[in-house]
């Protein structure tokens, strides 16, 4: 084997070892299930890291980095959002919201797939939001155990975004599980003044959730009813052709 050829497979083994759980690994950790010298690892995540493969949280401490978040979120693009897509630009026309497809990495969302309303958004396929104040975000979130709902609150930062944004984390534990009661998530002007969103979790065959679904436009556009309704019939389709492709 080339020495190239050796320091790739070195890395995705690396890599491999990074993505096994949400926490970061520290060097002494990833040494040990790697098997591979200290020297190595440490010049091997520098190099990691510099393509943002790889991201020291702390001095000692990394994770999975977002360009491979990203290239993550384009592999799972050609399953579930070329079944989707069709179904969320039939759900932004008949809505005018903008049509976010979205799924969890960690601690952060990351968008799979949106299609614009006409509140145009900032954000493209692979762009890493924040995971406790968008719909999608929250859908998912609800459909976690209530000790992963502890894990996520402990570990994200947590920062109202406006006056109206929910204030504590145990308002929010709480606004969770009202939405896993209730099967989606709502929130008004918490993330931006004058905005509203829906959003609910897309779950295949087994019921696992695989991603979300959201709506996002200007306060007051559609009733709420409409937009669940709307909402959850696409969630209905999309669920289908996934199931029927298992």
């Amino acid at each position: 084997m080339s020495h190239s050829i050796k320091v790739i497979s070195r890395a995705l083994t690396i890599l491999h070892t990074l993505a096994q759980k949400d926490e970061p690994f520290s060097l002494a950790d990833i040494t040990e299930q790697t098997g591979l010298p200290k020297s190595t690892v440490h010049y091997i995540l520098q190099g990691l890291e510099s393509e943002n493969a790889a991201k020291k949280v702390r001095p000692g401490y990394y994770t999975i980095g977002k360009s491979l978040i990203s290239l993550g979120a384009k592999v799972v693009r050609g399953g579930i959002v070329f079944r989707a897509a069709p179904l969320m630009r039939k759900l932004r026309d008949k809505t005018g919201y903008t049509v976010y497809l979205s799924s969890v990495n960690k601690y952060e969302l990351v968008y799979l797939h949106r299609v614009p309303g006409e509140v145009m958004p900032a954000d493209n396929a692979g762009y890493q939001g924040d995971i406790l104040w968008t719909t999608g975000g929250r859908a998912i979130l609800s459909t976690y155990s209530d000790e992963k709902i502890d894990k996520v609150l402990k570990n994200v930062e947590f920062i109202p975004r406006t006056q109206y944004s929910i204030q504590t984390k145990q308002e929010l534990k709480a606004e969770l599980l009202e939405s896993r009661r209730r099967g989606y998530s709502v929130f008004e002007n918490e993330y931006i003044i004058g905005l509203e969103s829906v959003g609910a979790p897309i779950r295949d065959f087994t019921g696992e959730c695989l991603a979300s679904l959201s709506l996002t436009g200007v306060k007051d556009a559609l009733s709420k009813s409409v937009q669940l309704e709307l909402l959850f019939e696409a969630i209905e389709e999309i669920s289908e052709l996934i199931g029927s492709a298992s």
